[in-house]
């Protein structure tokens, strides 16, 4: 009977570049999953930027700047849009995500009054 002590090398070798490859999927998967997961809390942090600048068109309020960079902060590239027609405003916001893609989102507000 034939008991062996332990492993070859060329076992030993391997299993290092197993191990390596799979570190290395591993990684890439990780990095794609941050990049998704921050795209989509920037998805989120557009919409609360677009909210607060339907509110202040309608009611007329003018913008408080302070607030207004907090909630640009996040948002690279961050360049908001309105056009008013009628008794409607409508709000495009546009921003580049965390894997560079040029993302944009619109949001249509009724004035009061009927005023700009």
């Amino acid at each position: 009977m034939n008991s062996r002590r332990g492993y070859t090398l060329i076992e030993l070798m391997v299993f290092i570049a197993v191990l390596g490859i799979s570190a290395a999927a591993v990684g890439v998967a990780g990095t794609r999953l941050r990049q998704s997961s921050r795209a989509a809390i920037q998805q989120e942090q557009a919409q609360v930027l677009l909210d607060y600048h339907a509110e202040l068109v309608a009611t007329g309020q003018p913008p408080r700047q302070a607030l207004v960079d907090r909630l640009e902060a996040p948002l690279p590239q961050a360049a908001l849009r309105r056009e008013d027609l009628g008794a409607t405003s409508t709000l495009t916001l546009r921003w580049v995500d965390p894997m560079g893609r040029s993302m944009h989102r619109a949001l249509t507000v009724f004035r009061s009054g009927g005023s700009p």
